[in-house]
């Protein structure tokens, strides 16, 4: 079960991480650059429960996604799991490359986990579609 829900979960978390360079034809990456907090998966606030058998259940608690200036990211997602009536919580994180083209950020992690990628509504939102649920990132003003 535990492994189960945490390869859930791992799958879900890298939906949080985004790239950035820009090309011709896409926006400004300086209005990309910066940190998305995850606010919402499926218009829920947070914690959210992804995944639950019985008792047992697996949370998302916080998630952050950072694009840097260079075209770097980092993506890191707080898990909290419920297994046999013990709680435990875990980060999972990744970094990598991001790039963007029109509104459709693509991010390309280091550690071959699978690309993927987010759309930007051109101001402080970026929304994925993974494995069946919507994540809401937004950024601060």
């Amino acid at each position: 079960m535990a492994h189960l829900l945490r390869n859930t979960l791992r799958a879900g978390a890298i939906v949080v991480a985004l790239a950035a360079c820009s090309d011709s034809t896409g926006p400004d990456t300086d209005d990309l650059v910066g940190s998305y907090d995850l606010i919402t998966i499926d218009g829920a606030s947070l914690p959210v429960i992804v995944d639950q058998i019985g008792e047992d259940k697996a949370e998302i608690t916080m998630g952050t996604v950072t694009l840097d200036e260079d075209g770097t990211f980092g993506d890191a997602t707080e898990l909290r799991i419920t297994e046999g009536g013990v709680v435990t919580t875990e980060v999972q994180s990744t970094q990598g490359t991001w790039t963007v083209s029109g509104s459709i950020v693509s991010f390309v992690p280091n550690d071959g986990s699978g690309n993927y990628s987010m759309t930007w509504n051109g101001q402080l939102r970026l929304t994925q579609v993974f494995q069946g649920f919507t994540l809401v990132y937004e950024k601060e003003p």
